[in-house]
């Protein structure tokens, strides 16, 4: 299949300028810089079946040209910047699909019984300037590319930089978007021009990304399926990222830290094939995103979990009023924090890292030498090995679990994520009936010690506001502190009995 290696990164309109004037373009660049406007008309039938068969169909007008691209989006687990791409010239502006040699695309395109009835969607027309650049080891394409989506009378504006692999080693090509990244403003993104244009003609709105089933199976080795994973755990970053970066949703905060906490699990399973010095800096920058976006979501949690009902059940108290606007500017300080570091290049330079380190290690081949390496290796048999781990560690904790102190029950609450998160890579190795009750188990108890962690926060924040708040509100506080310790002490004792449902299941492994 032909690949099109492509980083897409947007750019804000007010940072275009110095972007063009960026150093790096003038001393890699081969020949002359180029401009010309392309429009691209998207097609697909009235039922949308490419786009479900993540397909993307193009007729390109440059000037007097006619180019049909078909682009296939890479497959869930897969790297994202990785597409299948055919092109051909055409004669006129309708789709010909009568030349392709791909089994699988004619399959979708070329239905046995009848044809496709296709229509324009959507219709992307942009001025796209073109630097070549060439490093050391490696030939890259970057484009400049400032225009808009058109679906009917709607539009979405486009400014985005592409990077795209032409020839040589393919670690220049994160490399060059880290070193452009580091004088100009950049967000990597994965989702396509196609992507937006499909979503503007259905008139939908961009929404908070939940995580999605890893297609973990047991054909796969060891080195597939951490790529897998962590791929996945990349794409939910990534799809929540602009959202927390923009300081909306809090939802998009909060699937954002999930994203993060998945991928620094994932890197913590599979910990034995993994070189440790990889693994402890891409920990330490991921655990860094995670302290900075933490505060927001905290003084989210206390506001909705805790003083939205307290101040409904003690409507009267002007205290209370007070100490919540306190709140809600802790909350908007929080916003303003994570909004600055993810913007940072420090941010965006960690998840092109993430890339080129994934991208890399999708690629490696285990050296001949090393009979002893794990990777060409069915995962089934680590994957066990994983979750007897994980497991043997939460049940020796849970033995306890009436006498377990705050800090205790906190260190619980960590390997119960951890092995939730492992079992959620890893259980389509089994029959679903198998992993179900297990999983729903482990949920029970991760919401429980969740509840009871972000009970523990919000008692820290009370004693914080009360400070703030200084003289006058001691006894709506001491209303706050006290809701707080009740949802405490009959959290503690729901806690015990959904741990007796885990403790009753064995592995399903």
């Amino acid at each position: 299949m032909p690949e099109e290696v492509e980083l897409k990164l947007v750019l804000a309109p007010e940072a275009v300028a110095q972007f063009r004037r960026h150093p790096l373009l003038r001393s890699l660049q081969q020949g002359k810089t180029t401009q010309r406007r392309l429009v691209n008309t998207y097609f697909d039938t009235p039922t949308q079946r490419l786009r479900k068969n993540h397909i993307a169909l193009r007729i390109r007008r440059a000037g007097r040209q006619r180019i049909q691209t078909i682009k296939r989006d890479a497959l869930p687990g897969q790297s994202g910047w990785v597409r299948g791409e055919w092109e051909m010239p055409l004669a006129a502006d309708v789709p010909d699909l009568t030349q392709l040699d791909d089994a699988a695309l004619r399959s979708v395109l070329l239905p046995r019984r009848g044809r496709l009835a296709l229509q324009p969607v959507f219709v992307t027309d942009f001025r796209r300037t073109t630097w070549l650049l060439k490093t050391a080891h490696a030939e890259v394409e970057c484009s400049l590319d400032l225009g808009e989506v058109r679906a009917g009378e709607a539009t979405v504006p486009i400014c985005e930089v592409e990077l795209e692999w032409k020839s040589g080693d393919r670690k220049e090509l994160f490399a060059l978007a880290r070193q452009l990244n580091q004088d100009v403003p950049l967000r990597l993104e994965l989702a396509s021009k196609a992507a937006r244009g499909y979503a503007l003609a259905a008139g939908q709105k961009p929404v908070p990304v939940f995580s999605q089933q890893v297609p973990v199976d047991a054909a796969m080795t060891v080195q597939s399926a951490f790529a897998a994973i962590a791929h996945s755990c990349l794409a939910h970053i990534l799809a929540n990222f602009a959202g927390a970066q923009a300081g909306g949703e809090a939802e998009y905060v909060h699937q954002l830290r999930v994203g993060i906490r998945r991928l620094r699990g994932a890197l913590l399973s599979f910990r034995e094939v993994i070189p440790r010095a990889e693994r402890q800096h891409l920990g330490t920058e991921l655990r860094w995103l995670l302290q900075e976006v933490g505060p927001a979501r905290e003084w989210d949690v206390l506001l909705a979990n805790t003083l939205q009902p307290v101040r409904k059940r003690f409507a009267h108290r002007e205290g209370l009023r007070r100490i919540q606007a306190l709140a809600e500017a802790q909350r908007m300080a929080g916003y303003a924090r994570a909004e600055k570091s993810l913007r940072s290049a420090r941010a965006t330079g960690l998840l092109l890292q993430l890339a080129a380190w994934l991208d890399a290690w999708t690629r490696q081949q285990p050296a001949a030498q090393d009979e002893q390496s794990r990777l060409p290796q069915p995962v089934a048999e680590l994957a066990v090995e994983i979750l007897e781990r994980r497991h043997r560690k939460v049940r020796k904790l849970g033995r306890r679990i009436r006498k377990l102190s705050a800090e205790e029950l906190h260190q619980l609450r960590i390997e119960i994520k951890k092995l939730r998160y492992a079992t959620e890579f890893f259980h389509a190795l089994w029959p679903r009936r198998a992993s179900g009750r297990y999983i729903a188990a482990l949920k029970d108890l991760q919401d429980v010690l969740g509840t009871m962690n972000d009970a523990a926060i919000a008692e820290q924040q009370g004693h914080k506001l009360e400070l703030e708040a200084g003289a006058g509100v001691e006894h709506d506080c001491g209303l706050l502190l006290g809701w707080i310790s009740a949802h405490l002490r009959h959290d503690r004792r729901h806690l015990r009995v959904v741990w007796q449902r885990f403790a009753r299941l064995g592995p399903f492994w």
